[in-house]
């Protein structure tokens, strides 16, 4: 079974909605703009001091933010040359319901960097995805600080020969403190303690399908789920969840047709999760997941050849449904796919499985 397109297209349609009606018109459309002091660290470079300036739209949490940025000149490991960096931030950023006059933030953002040598002879230039995460504190109404750190990860690779010792595979680390003007405070509806609970945990048992090819049987999968409700302090219905599990030895045959190899799998995923209003309910995921293989060869003779292993990660996204059978306890039927990739094939794993879970 192929589920990949029409899922996407069911998801995507899906968020579009719960965006437009969950928390549509609470807080407005506000404008924003700020300024920001920072440092930014890279291997084979010292610590480069930053400021930046920050302009963003916001509607309930939900903010469009763009930033620019650029660094004094600091020292590498050749100590006849320094460096500095410069660039861009461009991303859609999430900032909890404020309580007590505080928050949490979560971005990612399209970034652009440019790093320039003293010397001018090995400047370079190099794009990604940065990921956010951050704390903020309302100063006045139309006034605050936030606290961010931010990990960069370049799409390209360099030869480690070049740019003084600095490739783009390297990560850069960024920690900056912004003061911001503009933007009514984010007070939302907020859930009485009383209304949900905060933790919950069960158990899953389904079907998995590797699809690695026809000769990889569908093999029994079972997982433990550990969630966190975030209701109180986000979108009512958001969740966070935690899968560890894996499935049950399956039949594979590479090395021969007539015998049966087989193969295990385990798993480890992390989502988001949103669940809609009501006793009977849908539910949909996206999140990371990582998958290990461990397929046992044998010769056709029937001894043991080789285990061949390999663990792949990548997106996950998924699609269900659920019925609450009483305040703490509830029933779930849902699919979960991802798109991996092992040395140039792609391969497309799901699981469909039944889960209960357990409030508390």
């Amino acid at each position: 079974m192929k589920f990949k397109q029409p899922l996407l297209s069911i998801i995507t349609t899906f968020a579009l909605l719960l965006s437009a009606n969950s928390q549509a018109g609470r807080q407005g459309i506000n404008f924003y703009y700020g300024l920001g002091l920072g440092l930014s660290k890279v291997k084979a470079v010292d610590m480069m001091p930053t400021a930046d300036i920050v302009f963003g739209f916001e509607e309930d949490g939900w903010a469009l933010e763009a930033i620019a940025f650029g660094s004094l000149e600091a020292g590498t490991d050749d100590s006849s040359v320094d460096t500095s960096i410069s660039g861009t931030h461009i991303g859609i950023a999430y900032r909890t319901i404020e309580k007590d006059n505080s928050w949490f933030k979560i971005k990612v953002s399209s970034t652009k960097l440019d790093f320039s040598d003293s010397d001018g002879s090995k400047d370079f230039k190099t794009d990604g995805t940065s990921y956010t995460i951050g704390y903020g504190i309302r100063m006045q109404h139309d006034a605050r600080l936030e606290i961010d750190y931010s990990y960069y990860n370049g799409k390209e690779k360099k030869d480690p020969s070049q740019n003084n010792g600095l490739t783009l595979k390297d990560p850069v680390h960024m920690i900056d403190a912004r003061y911001f003007w503009g933007g009514a405070p984010y007070n939302g509806k907020f859930t009485d303690w009383n209304d949900s609970n905060l933790l919950y945990m069960g158990g899953l048992i389904g079907l998995l399908e590797s699809d690695l090819g026809n000769d990889y049987d569908t093999s029994l999968a079972y997982s433990l789920i550990f969630g966190v409700d975030l209701s109180r302090v986000t979108i009512q219905g958001l969740s966070i969840e935690l899968l560890l599990g894996g499935s049950l030895t399956a039949d594979s045959s590479l090395t021969d047709p007539a015998f049966n190899d087989e193969y295990t799998s385990s798993l480890f995923g992390l989502y988001g999760v949103y669940r809609t209003p009501g006793k009977l309910y849908f539910k949909a995921s996206l999140g990371y997941l990582s998958l290990r293989i461990e397929d046992d060869l044998y010769f056709a003779n029937g001894d043991f050849d080789e285990t061949i292993k390999f663990t792949e990660s990548g997106l996950s996204y998924g699609l269900g449904a659920g019925y609450k059978l009483s305040n703490p306890a509830r029933l779930e039927l849902d699919i979960k796919s991802a798109a991996l990739d092992v040395e140039g094939f792609d391969y497309d794993p799901y699981v469909v499985g039944l889960s209960f879970l357990y409030s508390f």
